[in-house]
């Protein structure tokens, strides 16, 4: 049974994730598990604090759990090592976006959880809204590298297990000339892929200067219900690590990220039920 372990800071924010957390468990028959990283001597207010959020989650299991900070840990550091510590684990947690220059900043505990985990991460941004329950699409950004491809396989898992419909994109800018000489077929290799897993995808190509809001926008219309982002994609005309990409979508994005980490995609971890998204 997977756990959908959701880290809460006390804050009305962090507790966004909880809904999202839930529907998922619920899908995937699994549970919830509520954290929160404090100070001793704060433990009984925080432990309370959190069995009065467990008590509105209804439908699945729920526990909740105070972790003690070891000498000045760090809460990042704190958050992945109980994630590790549960076996069939799924993190989910919210990150505070803020938009700039068409990008956005996760809080800085967030961020520092998505690097360090080495696993998937279920990521709620602060645009999330739970009408992302009734749709049936995964949506895969690209930009045309073999490496942002290396997510097919995984891409197909999470397509299967999630009962999810999988659906590629890739946004170019206006001014994207190596692109615009291959836009016709730009998706047919991981069309191919996908095909090759056993699955027919639908694909989306679009001109736009602003990947993370077109991918988000194209999402929303075409009722993505799980976007699914690698750490190590490059984006469009300037080719900027994705880093902003992907959490300039977070900021965006009307229903949950899924951000997958460059272990997953080098050999470290081929199998989806070993990554916490089978709910098995």
């Amino acid at each position: 049974m997977t756990t959908i372990v959701v880290p809460l800071d006390g804050s009305a924010f962090s507790e966004a994730a909880v809904p999202v957390a839930a529907q998922i468990a619920q899908r995937r028959k699994g549970a919830v598990s509520l954290v929160r990283v404090a100070v001793p001597e704060a433990g009984p207010v925080c432990e309370d604090e959190l069995r009065a959020v467990a008590s509105k989650v209804t439908g699945v299991p729920v526990t909740w759990r105070v972790v003690n900070e070891v000498g000045g840990e760090p809460v990042a550091d704190a958050i992945v090592r109980v994630v590790h510590e549960i076996p069939n684990a799924l993190l989910c947690l919210t990150a505070h976006g803020r938009s700039g220059l068409g990008a956005a900043i996760l809080g800085s505990t967030t961020e520092a959880v998505v690097r360090r985990i080495g696993r998937p991460v279920l990521v709620v941004g602060p645009k999330c809204s739970m009408a992302w329950e009734d749709n049936q699409r995964l949506f895969i950004p690209l930009d045309g590298s073999e490496e942002a491809e290396r997510i097919m396989p995984y891409a197909a898992s999470v397509a299967r297990l999630w009962h999810l419909e999988p659906w590629l994109i890739q946004v170019a800018h206006p001014f994207d000339v190596e692109v615009a000489e291959t836009a016709t077929h730009v998706l047919e290799r991981p069309r191919a892929a996908m095909a090759a897993h056993g699955l027919e995808v639908g694909t989306d190509f679009k001109w736009d200067s602003n990947t993370p809001i077109c991918i988000a926008r194209e999402a929303r219309v075409n009722r993505g219900g799980l976007i699914l982002m690698s750490s190590h994609v490059r984006s469009g005309f300037a080719r900027t690590f994705l880093g902003s990409v992907t959490m300039g979508v977070i900021h965006w994005a009307e229903c949950p990220v899924l951000v997958c980490p460059p272990e997953v995609l080098t050999g470290g971890v081929n199998d989806p039920r070993e990554i916490c998204v089978s709910g098995q």
